[in-house]
């Protein structure tokens, strides 16, 4: 292992890659991420077009720690050996921790409407076939159709505190001019009045 001139918080592992036999890795069964039919079909044609692009992950007793929708893909398409790393060691509850931790951090990330539209179009400009992406033709319909710019991050508001003391009331009169306003009694912007004469 190459060494490091920096001290790293980061757990050491001997990572290691290899091929095994697809009936040797153990599924999780209480795994709380499922898999629609939907979804698996989209892993395959994936699987199928690209390959094995993301190993799963094991430890060294062969329990799957990633990957499950990865897995029951490949066995769908037949295959018979698959792509795995082997995390080595891992406790009980490390790995039913990590499992979902893997599934839940992915969930925080967010797509730039902006760019992903203009991907997508770029791609169909030059004839791809753009439901390879995991979007389906609906999906991408409504994508591309959406032509408002991403809304801005909203502007910190700096709310008074609870116990501050009210500028106006309800039925104060604010001079406007030479008009006199009357303070509405309810939210309806209708019930305010001007007045060209004082209060009476």
């Amino acid at each position: 292992m190459p060494k490091s001139h920096t001290k790293s918080k980061i757990p050491s592992r001997l990572l290691a890659f290899s091929y095994v036999p697809i009936d040797e890795v153990i599924v999780y069964a209480d795994n709380p991420n499922t898999h629609t039919r939907a979804q698996i079909k989209k892993l395959q044609r994936s699987m199928r077009k690209f390959g094995w692009t993301n190993p799963l992950l094991i430890d060294d007793a062969g329990n799957l720690v990633c990957g499950h929708g990865r897995l029951e893909a490949a066995r769908l398409n037949g295959e018979t050996h698959v792509p795995v790393i082997n995390l080595g060691e891992m406790n009980e509850l490390d790995r039913r921790a990590y499992i979902i931790t893997d599934n839940r951090l992915a969930q925080d990330a967010k797509w730039s409407k902006k760019l992903l539209r203009s991907e997508l179009s770029g791609l169909i400009d030059l004839g791809y076939e753009v439901e390879l992406t995991g979007f389906d033709t609906f999906e991408i319909d409504g994508i591309l159709s959406i032509g408002e710019e991403e809304p801005e991050d909203e502007d910190n508001v700096e709310l008074p505190a609870n116990d501050a003391v009210p500028v106006a009331r309800n039925r104060d009169f604010w001079k406007v001019g030479n008009q006199w306003l009357l303070m509405p009694a309810t939210r309806r912007p209708s019930s305010a009045c001007l007045q060209a004469s004082g209060p009476s």
